[in-house]
């Protein structure tokens, strides 16, 4: 008895050993917001058509191209906003096999952009013939816009 008595502490001991160990560890992993320091950088679609992508991300959306390279199986460049890039890839044999739009497709749905102009984004969109949509905030502020590139890849602008 005096054994299972003992065997009983033991075990409350270590699990209160391994309590403690994971509620310190669990407080350090909370402890710092972005332990790693992370910044958006780039993203990259895969397109059919790198030409027609990269004069619309230009002129519609004011991105400056940039790094091109054109190499037997893939073409690309950068487009390039202040302390952001979007990389635009042609490669040869890809294609688009999702046939789901908006929440239906799994995946990235969309990149989204901040603005404090969205009213003359909004003006600049529609004159550029975009299919621009505008949402507003419950108390009635123009807040976001979702419109797509000539491929269908969702870009969304909010305040």
């Amino acid at each position: 008895m005096n054994l299972l008595i003992h065997n009983m502490k033991l075990n409350a001991v270590f699990m209160a050993a391994a309590l403690e160990m994971t509620a310190v560890a669990s407080t350090a992993l909370r402890a710092e917001p972005n332990p790693l320091k992370l910044t958006p950088h780039h993203a990259t679609i895969s397109v059919a058509d790198v030409d027609k992508e990269s004069q619309w991300y230009a002129s519609v959306l004011g991105f400056e191209k940039s790094n091109s390279f054109d190499s037997p199986n893939s073409k690309g460049c950068w487009m390039v906003i202040p302390g952001y890039r979007v990389d635009l890839i042609q490669q040869k044999g890809s294609s688009r096999k999702d046939t789901q739009i908006g929440l239906l497709r799994q995946g990235w749905l969309h990149v989204v952009f901040q603005t404090p102009m969205i009213e003359e984004a909004l003006k600049r969109l529609q004159a550029a013939g975009t299919d621009v949509k505008a949402f507003k905030s419950s108390d009635g502020h123009l807040q976001r816009l979702i419109l797509h590139d000539p491929e269908g890849n969702e870009v969304e602008l909010h305040t």
